[in-house]
């Protein structure tokens, strides 16, 4: 039988939210390093006016990542809540 866990669950996705909300972060919906890196082309694609530096600085924050869509895109911030919610969903 294998014992291990599976990639993204168990216990590197608990560590990974116990390390945010001890930094403070308190957005348990932020994808650990490696996830947020994959994700990263989808989010390219998504919304284009998006560096990949500014993508990669977010680390997959999703209220960072919805304030540069509101801002990059001019959009109020339910909008860009919005399809930031849906990306993740998707992603």
């Amino acid at each position: 039988m294998n014992n291990q866990t599976p990639a993204g669950t168990g216990k590197n996705q608990n560590q990974n939210k116990n390390q945010n909300q001890a930094k403070g972060n308190t957005n348990t919906d932020i994808p650990d390093g490696d996830h947020w890196k994959a994700k990263i082309n989808g989010a390219k694609q998504q919304w284009s006016k998006l560096q990949q530096e500014e993508l990669v600085s977010t680390a997959g924050d999703s209220d960072q990542l919805s304030s540069l869509v509101q801002k990059r895109y001019s959009m109020n911030k339910a909008d860009a809540d919005k399809q930031v919610e849906a990306f993740f969903n998707k992603h």
